[in-house]
């Protein structure tokens, strides 16, 4: 898995987008199932936090 800090601007559609995954609903599930408790995502992205990016094919949307 990768990591990726958040950047002003940036949706969880839009970094699905930039690191080829399925959907933002995914990357956010993803995220959610390999963090720590105190590092679970909400609906609200906020710029510095690091978020998990899965390398796994089951997430990727197929080129």
């Amino acid at each position: 898995m990768k990591k990726y800090t958040v950047q002003k601007g940036d949706s969880l559609d839009s970094i699905a987008e930039k690191f080829g995954v399925k959907n933002g609903q995914l990357l956010r599930s993803y995220h959610n199932m390999h963090c720590p408790l105190d590092d679970l995502l909400g609906y609200e992205l906020v710029p510095g936090k690091e978020i998990l990016i899965p390398e796994e094919s089951e997430y990727l949307r197929k080129k």
